[in-house]
């Protein structure tokens, strides 16, 4: 039998995989639009700076797998979105609103080594690919209180683009197979980049 194949099954065997795992975290996001088209907008005569925006706090969930060598693989997939708007009262019952919104989805995949710091801390480090799947959405309407909403203006489009992702963590052993892990990620791609800080659980199994 060929000898690469016979490393292959070794690596995955039961005797090589030590831990697998699963967790949730709460993160909060720094980001920044990569293409210029979805940076500022003209609608409806308003020009919208979305690039002013903050992407906020938002849920990071991941699983992954650790080697008996240390090295393992983690996917995770977060999402995150930046706004801009402006409302004018034209009567008490009637608004004028501009709206835009640029979201991504984001789903990594990283290689990952994990390197015991202490009995009960181990310091996990990440890099791999990202998959930015982004939806933009503008509209300009009318909001009337004693009538349907009159639209004037609306679009929307889509793009998705591969991109680098890099982490680092440290993973606390707080109860039997439950650690608390805090931690940052930097992704990366021509669509939109972000950083982020996170805090949360995960479960080996």
């Amino acid at each position: 039998m060929n000898k690469s194949f016979i490393a292959l099954i070794s690596l995955f065997s039961s005797s090589v995989l030590a831990d697998g795992y699963v967790g949730a975290a709460l993160q909060y996001q720094n980001a920044n639009i990569g293409v210029k088209d979805y940076q500022q907008v003209q609608v409806g005569g308003e020009s919208l700076d979305l690039a002013a925006d903050d992407a906020g706090t938002g849920v990071r969930l991941f699983a992954g797998y650790r080697l008996a060598n240390n090295f393992g693989m983690e996917i995770g997939y977060s999402d995150f979105s930046l706004e801009a708007g402006k409302e004018v009262t034209v009567s008490a019952l009637q608004d004028e609103e501009w709206d835009a919104e640029f979201k991504v989805g984001q789903l990594d995949l990283q290689l990952t080594y994990f390197y015991s710091l202490a009995n009960k801390l181990t310091l996990k480090a990440g890099a791999g690919l990202v998959y930015h799947d982004a939806d933009f959405d503008y509209g300009y309407k009318l909001d009337n209180e004693d009538a349907a909403d009159q639209y004037l203006e609306q679009g929307n489009a889509s793009d998705s683009k591969l991109g680098f992702a890099g982490s680092l963590s440290l993973h606390y052993s707080i109860w039997h197979q439950v650690d608390a892990i805090v931690g940052v990620q930097y992704s990366n791609s021509s669509l939109a980049d972000s950083t982020a800080a996170y805090a949360g659980l995960a479960y080996r199994f």
